[in-house]
């Protein structure tokens, strides 16, 4: 069954002069393989029916998305096909064990208490995967630099005066996005679409990488380790 069971090994020697270390207890963790994704959206935007779209064209990935209503609680978003949607997750380790991914859209440091965020941390440094795919209210004043627990995840700080570049901006690959495991898939070459907005400036924290970069520099999706987990931004 899916969760942590505690096991305890024994043996009984003939002849033993010291019983205490006969035995041992060991924990197995037993993951769910559906590869779930649990994905949290602020306002609808383009982003989220863009990256809902794209996971349930995928079988092999399970969605729950919910989006935040105008009072602030969440709003299961179901669909059709029925692989959607669900009941509002209370981010306890048992229920996020069953994930693989939680996706944060735009939302404000305020979208959860204190004990979920805790959750959300725990659930990365267990060996989970985060995504943030924020906007200013993610990454603005009241964002997510400000939630308990969050901010120590984050793969890179705003500056005081960032805020959303709206243009074309062409971007492309650093050395590192090219040899990260994420990415390296991809061709030899790619040519990656220009982006039409984004959040900048920025400063990637110290166990960040940048892997996708703008013709300046400015960091367009970083990445880093947590515990055993993986997070993304």
């Amino acid at each position: 069954e899916v969760g942590q069971i505690l096991y305890q090994i024994e043996i009984t020697p003939e002849t033993d002069g010291e019983r205490e270390n006969n035995t041992r207890d060991f924990l197995i963790e037993v993951s769910d393989p559906k590869n779930r994704v649990l994905y949290l959206e602020g306002p609808p935007r383009w982003e989220f029916k863009f990256l809902k779209r794209a996971l349930l064209s995928e079988k092999n990935y399970q969605l729950s998305a919910f989006v935040r209503g105008g009072d602030g609680s969440f709003i299961s978003f179901d669909e059709a096909s029925g692989v959607s949607g669900g009941e509002t997750p209370t981010f306890s380790a048992e229920e996020l064990r069953s994930y693989k991914v939680i996706v944060l859209g735009d939302l404000p440091g305020t979208a959860l208490n204190e004990d979920q965020w805790r959750g959300v941390r725990d659930f990365v440094d267990k060996g989970g995967g985060l995504l943030f795919i924020g906007a200013a209210n993610a990454y603005g004043p009241g964002g997510m630099e400000g939630a308990p627990y969050i901010e120590e995840l984050l793969p890179a700080q705003s500056s005081p005066t960032a805020k959303m570049n709206e243009g074309k901006f062409s971007v492309d690959l650093t050395a590192t996005g090219r040899a990260h495991p994420a990415l390296s898939g991809l061709p030899h070459d790619p040519r990656l679409p220009p982006v039409l907005s984004f959040w900048a400036p920025v400063k990637a924290n110290t166990f960040s990488s940048v892997l996708i970069a703008t013709a300046d520099g400015s960091p367009i999706l970083l990445a880093r380790r947590y515990g055993q987990g993986r997070v993304a931004m």
